[in-house]
């Protein structure tokens, strides 16, 4: 099986994707982004009421989005939780479908599906947290890409489960406010709190999801291959490992050359 997060690292530089998936040599993990984590866990909360109510939310209404949250199966609540949830002890969780050309398992977790109350089409929709200003909410950097592809992916998987899928998906970006006038408060026992307010953008995208087959294909061809790809140009993983190298190889030198004591 392959996660959607390796076919990005595939897409990013293909040297390292080797590394990390055929020779386990793993590339750092960041620091998790626990604020938005957290952001993540109360939306998911926030439109599971509204799931189990079968009602549009607040947001969907504002936008002119004439859908409800989706349930997969209302009668087994850990079919949706299998789809947004990592779970260790589970190796067949997230959503996951078999590319029949290659043999591989493209698997990813979704953090919300809708469906529209008219065309009865899964709408993919994925959470995001920031703070900037509200003006810089955009999908338009070149970073952002990935959540473009992230979504391709995600819609992808869902039509070869077999659901009619929309062209749109959306992400909701939680955008912290740092101009509230205020940000702490007290309760009536006297215990300070902070709390702060965020702006909320619902950003659509129309998901071309054409190239995710032809990329299966690619990296079936580099899993079953023996040669290492070239690094992309500008990746900083692959610069600071030949670095590295380099710098082993003349301490190295530098200890041969010298007498021993």
């Amino acid at each position: 099986s392959i996660s959607r997060t390796a076919v990005e690292s595939y897409l990013n530089c293909k040297a390292c994707f080797k590394h990390n998936y055929v020779e386990q040599v793993r590339v750092p993990r960041g620091f998790p982004f626990t604020l938005a984590c957290a952001t993540d866990s109360l939306w998911k909360e926030e439109f599971d009421k509204f799931r189990i109510a079968q009602e549009r939310h607040p947001l969907m209404v504002e936008h002119n989005i004439d859908a409800i949250p989706f349930d997969p199966d209302p009668n087994d609540p850990s079919v949706l939780d299998k789809w947004r949830e990592y779970d260790p002890k589970d190796p067949h969780s997230g959503a996951r479908v078999t590319h029949a050309a290659t043999g591989l398992q493209l698997y990813g977790y979704l953090d919300d599906v809708w469906v529209d109350r008219k065309t009865g089409e899964l709408i993919v929709v994925d959470y995001k947290s920031t703070s900037k200003d509200d003006s810089k909410i955009s999908l338009d950097e070149e970073w952002q890409k990935a959540y473009k592809r992230q979504l391709e992916m995600y819609q992808w998987i869902l039509r070869e489960m077999g659901y009619k899928v929309s062209e749109t998906a959306y992400i909701i970006y939680c955008n912290g406010d740092k101009t509230q006038p205020e940000f702490c408060f007290a309760e009536e026992d006297g215990t300070v709190k902070g709390r702060m307010e965020f702006n909320l953008h619902v950003l659509p995208h129309k998901g071309n999801t054409s190239w995710v087959e032809e990329k299966l294909v690619e990296i079936k061809e580099l899993l079953e291959s023996d040669q290492v790809p070239e690094s992309t140009k500008d990746c900083g993983w692959c610069k600071f490992i030949e670095e590295a190298r380099e710098f082993d190889a003349k301490v190295v030198a530098k200890y041969a050359s010298e007498p021993m004591a």
